[in-house]
């Protein structure tokens, strides 16, 4: 019996799933396209991030990061982490090469440090690409450029960062980013002086290691926005609470 799921490969083709087997709850692989199943973990698992064409996915249990490949079915430990360390985001590499994590490193005065690794899945070595204390979130765009959301002097401030340069975006006072899947429209919620939230909609133009974000719509006046989504046809999800507290669903066509 299923009870529960854990994700959806991005071609829809293939359920993670949490599965009652012999009265204990275990992690099961679904290929809906094949009618197939098997039992990956003997008990939940937390998914991380998915291969952009859905051939593999990453996922962490105890205190390992796990890369499993569907096509070979094999899994293969990536990272070890110390009881000092706590993943928040792993991203893939647009031809599924490269990891990205995002951790944070507790210091021994109780602060802690953000990490943001790079990890070559065919040379099995990790290189440190930003070592700061500041970074709230991350997003990986397809020519290798990374998009960081940073608390820098009392305020959230956008940077794209490449190889040899960070450039910080003349976008303030940023609250969460969301990219879509394919990785062509990035989502940026910031709020204003009125404490009001507004929802702007970009698309992103990559050549060679230089990412432009260029605006094509905006959403202005939300008090509260409960979840948002992006799909790759151009349209938005998102919650808002009215003034009676009650959620309603807006579709926005970009």
């Amino acid at each position: 019996m299923y009870y529960g799921y854990r994700s959806i490969s991005p071609n829809g083709e293939v359920l993670l799933c949490i599965q009652d087997y012999k009265n204990k709850p275990v992690t099961s692989i679904l290929n809906l396209k094949e009618n197939s199943s098997k039992i990956l973990e003997s008990r939940p698992i937390t998914i991380l991030s998915w291969v952009l064409d859905s051939s593999g996915f990453i996922y962490t249990i105890d205190n390992s990061l796990i890369y499993y490949d569907i096509i070979n079915g094999t899994k293969r430990e990536i990272y070890k982490f110390k009881d000092d360390e706590f993943i928040h985001k792993v991203e893939f590499s647009s031809d599924g090469t490269k990891l990205y994590m995002f951790m944070e490193k507790l210091l021994k005065n109780n602060h802690t440090k953000s990490i943001l690794l790079e990890y070559d899945l065919k040379m099995n070595k990790s290189t440190i690409k930003i070592n700061s204390n500041n970074i709230i979130d991350m997003e990986v765009f397809n020519n290798g450029s990374i998009l960081t959301l940073e608390h820098r002097d009392g305020i959230n401030r956008m940077y794209i960062n490449t190889k040899n340069k960070s450039e910080e975006l003349d976008i303030k006072n940023v609250e969460s980013i969301y990219l879509n899947n394919n990785r062509s429209k990035l989502v940026i919620i910031t709020t204003n002086n009125n404490y009001e939230m507004e929802i702007g909609i970009y698309d992103v133009k990559n050549r060679s290691e230089n990412t432009k974000l260029s605006k094509v719509g905006n959403i202005s006046g939300i008090t509260r926005i409960g979840s948002i989504s992006i799909n790759n046809e151009n349209q938005l999800a998102y919650l808002v609470r009215d003034k009676l507290q009650d959620l309603r669903l807006y579709i926005y066509d970009i």
